[in-house]
């Protein structure tokens, strides 16, 4: 399984599923804990928390987890403009940062949404 390019993803939670499952296919001994110490979080569930929606990114663990996700600049902007894509509550506001993040991805990775489901159900 190759990792998954965070420009694929329009919702944050399904990215670091997979960034996850991704990393422990690559290397078995991988595991949350890793990813909770490299990027200096201090509760040990936390990742699990968030990827199953128990939990939402603040501006500060978003930080913490671009830092443990060891993303680029332009990834790293990206990654917020997803997190604020999950907190926007208007039409509006998810219309502009759809276009902003079509911005930023690479043209050769479709993103991975369903629009209606980005509009309505967030």
């Amino acid at each position: 399984m190759n990792p998954a390019t965070i420009y694929e993803f329009t919702d944050y939670r399904l990215y670091l599923k997979e960034y996850m499952q991704s990393k422990k296919n690559e290397n078995k001994s991988f595991s949350y804990r890793n990813f909770t110490l490299r990027a200096g979080l201090t509760t040990s569930n936390y990742v699990q928390k968030v990827i199953n929606n128990e939990r939402s990114l603040g501006p500060k663990t978003t930080e913490q987890f671009i830092k443990g996700l060891g993303l680029k600049k332009k990834e790293a902007e990206y990654f917020r403009k997803i997190v604020e894509l999950d907190k926007s509550n208007t039409i509006e506001r998810k219309a502009s940062i759809i276009s902003d993040l079509a911005k930023l991805k690479k043209s050769d990775s479709p993103l991975k949404m369903n629009v209606e489901n980005e509009f309505y159900n967030h």
